[in-house]
């Protein structure tokens, strides 16, 4: 299951390309903030970032958005910080007096959940990118280019697939609808799938594969895909295996065996959420 990709998020890459405009109003909307309680949407570092710097009208506007953003990320972070230190030290307090499993537990916990706050402070305030900072998942943000009267757009979109006219619920009643299975564009997706779907151009995906029982991010890359497809197709049919992926597993990891792939001459089709804003 496709559960997270790396998308391109340079703007200025995307016009000069595609010859497309940005929705500057879609992406101000997206980060207006309504009142204080309500959720930061989920974007990835790197689509922040290209905002980061500002400019007039929108983009001033914007960039003021994901920097109110930012102070309240820190502070509410920092709060978090302070009180993970609060229980090592109080952990640490307990153990030297008498040591009991309870103790041990607690501090173990509060140093990886430190650890985690460190690493969110640490992203928010890095200036030099990382490949994760293009990295969405189900439910974030990303910039998506639509074609309207002949002139193509760039608007954010939700990495979600909700069906026409169901509610905002739904997506909590169904947190799977990030991923259609083939099988099922003609039934469950009938409706979607030929007009309401769009292709999204990532430079990796990423899958969750059990091995052995336990859980595993394959890394994958369309360029790998391709070759390993045109090295299979016409000569055994057999399926493709997985190493042609790059694992986060150990490189001793048994080969997994994936989908057999269209043969030559059929319509390479992939499955694919429809975006809502």
């Amino acid at each position: 299951m496709c559960y997270s990709a790396e998308i391109q998020a340079d703007y200025k890459k995307l016009v000069r390309q595609f010859g497309a405009i940005m929705d500057l109003d879609a992406f101000a909307k997206l980060w207006l903030r309504q009142n204080r309680t309500e959720k930061r949407p989920k974007t990835p570092k790197a689509m922040d970032d290209a905002f980061r710097e500002g400019g007039e009208g929108a983009l001033g506007l914007i960039a003021k958005e994901i920097a109110a953003w930012d102070l309240l990320g820190a502070q509410a972070w920092e709060a978090d910080l302070f009180t993970q230190r609060r229980r090592i030290a109080d952990a640490e307090r307990k153990l030297a007096t008498k040591p009991t499993k309870t103790a041990q537990t607690e501090l173990e916990r509060a140093g990886r959940k430190q650890a985690q706050v460190e690493g969110w402070l640490s992203d928010l305030r890095r200036k030099e990118p990382k490949s994760k900072d293009y990295r969405i998942f189900p439910g974030w943000y990303a910039p998506v280019i639509v074609s309207e009267n002949g002139q193509r757009i760039i608007r954010p979109m939700r990495y979600q697939c909700r069906p026409p006219k169901a509610p905002s619920s739904y997506d909590r009643d169904y947190p799977g609808t990030y991923n259609a299975r083939r099988d099922n564009l003609e039934r469950a997706w009938k409706d979607l799938f030929g007009y309401r779907h769009g292709l999204i151009v990532v430079g990796r995906f990423y899958e969750n594969v059990e091995i052995d029982g336990k859980n595993v991010v394959v890394q994958s890359s369309p360029a790998i895909s391709r070759r390993c497809w045109l090295r299979a197709c016409g000569r055994t049919g057999r399926t493709l295996r997985a190493s042609s992926r790059t694992s986060t597993a150990s490189p001793r990891s048994p080969t997994i065996r994936s989908p057999r792939w269209p043969r030559p001459g059929m319509t390479e089709q992939s499955s694919t959420s429809s975006p809502n804003t």
